[in-house]
């Protein structure tokens, strides 16, 4: 499985390092990484539109003010966040292919992504509580029963944010790494037991690189907000916030937001595994071993 180079260095790096790395593979690989993403998120897009289209309909007098446009940006924020490791698992299997130099093909991807899918929705829609707050978002589509959807939606973002911040890899082990998720013959290791003996005792600096994620997407989002609202001012002019400001160019800001704090994850499981469990000298010796190989032969 492992070959004498791969498309990012083997190494241990520094978390600004990182952020650097993934702005490089990004744009590397573009094209690719934004099908993934349109692929994976393009449901849930379409879920969020229709959820939340109640509060969508204020009134475009109000250009500014209204509760309605603070809800949206709420809500809309919140539903992307609980989705975006569902949306970017195809990513998470583009970037762990690629990085051995396979170019994998959509088809693959989507063949791939199958083969984890039961243990992907069972850990992050079920125990991480993104498809009971989706319930909850559609029971709310109508806007009948507030309170409660919305304290649900509420508690399942904050049991999301806990549980990423402790063991943020947990795509990257079920999609990557693939352990069976109950005891088989043989083999004691399980998904969950995978997960937790990953992040054993790297909990604090998971949680900082969070932060670091979490600040650095806030400032993301709200910069290619009001730079695409600017552009179209320009080519379009609309100069005052419309329905499409939120509807629109909110989500489009927000899902590349998480398009690209994907690629930061995956390259923070990789450097993970490298400090963990010596990758960097595991590929090293094979990769000597196989030069050595070929030239006795």
């Amino acid at each position: 499985m492992f070959v004498n180079q791969t498309e990012i260095s083997i190494r241990e790096r520094g978390k600004r390092e990182l952020f650097d790395l993934a702005l490089h593979v990004a744009r590397r690989h573009f094209g690719p990484l934004a099908v993934a993403l349109v692929l994976g998120a393009a449901p849930f897009a379409a879920f969020n539109a229709w959820t939340l289209s109640p509060i969508a309909e204020y009134d475009e007098t109000d250009l500014y003010g209204g509760d309605e446009r603070s809800d949206y940006v709420k809500y809309m924020t919140l539903l992307v966040f609980l989705e975006a490791p569902l949306a970017t698992s195809l990513m998470t299997i583009y970037l762990g292919q690629v990085l051995f130099r396979t170019r994998p093909t959509t088809r693959q991807l989507i063949r791939e992504f199958g083969r984890s899918a039961g243990q992907l929705f069972w850990y992050q829609g079920v125990v991480r509580g993104t498809m009971l707050a989706l319930v909850a978002a559609a029971i709310d589509n109508k806007r009948d029963l507030a309170v409660m959807p919305e304290f649900i939606v509420w508690c399942a973002a904050l049991w999301a944010l806990g549980a990423r911040g402790l063991r943020p890899y947990l795509n990257e082990v079920i999609l990557l790494e693939r352990n069976p998720r109950r005891a088989e013959r043989g083999s004691a290791m399980t998904t969950a037991r995978r997960n937790a003996a990953l992040h054993a005792g790297f909990g604090g600096d998971s949680f900082v690189q969070m932060i670091g994620a979490g600040m650095l997407g806030f400032l993301t989002v709200g910069s290619l907000w009001l730079t695409i609202s600017y552009m179209r001012a320009l080519l379009f002019n609309v100069v005052e916030a419309d329905r499409a400001t939120f509807t629109v160019v909110l989500p489009l800001a927000l899902w590349m937001t998480v398009w690209f704090l994907a690629i930061v994850r995956f390259l923070g499981y990789l450097d993970l595994r490298i400090r963990r469990e010596g990758w960097e000298v595991e590929l090293r010796v094979r990769t000597e071993a196989a030069a050595m190989t070929r030239t006795v032969t």
